[in-house]
């Protein structure tokens, strides 16, 4: 099965957490198979989805709606890594912490 990552990112109080909230949302409706992983704002994926999921969510959408314009970008992520090399991920990579995927493996990368 491949894996697909989708990272949100954007300034803190942006509406991160409320799109991703709405994305998971969606995704497990329609019968996606969901990984979500919880920043350090949230104790688990229970405490996030109560949150987010309360009485005054349309309010806050549509809050977002008002004053946010979302920017939809693909990358695509092969070697050489074009993103920002975080850490290399190849065992046999002298240099990990510095190699920026020059050893021509995966790459463990952040955006």
């Amino acid at each position: 099965m491949e894996n697909l990552k989708i990272l949100i990112a954007g300034r803190p109080g942006s509406g991160k957490a409320r799109m991703l909230y709405l994305l998971k949302k969606f995704l497990k409706e329609n019968g996606f198979q969901v990984n979500h992983v919880v920043n350090e704002d949230f104790r688990s994926e229970e405490s996030f989805d109560k949150h987010m999921g309360g009485n005054y969510f349309e309010q806050v959408v549509s809050g977002i709606k008002e004053r946010t314009i979302i920017t939809l970008e693909e990358v695509h992520v092969g070697n050489p890594c074009i993103l920002e090399v975080k850490k290399c991920s190849h065992e046999g990579c002298a240099e990990p912490a510095t190699c920026g995927g020059k050893c021509g493996r995966h790459c463990d990368c952040l955006v």
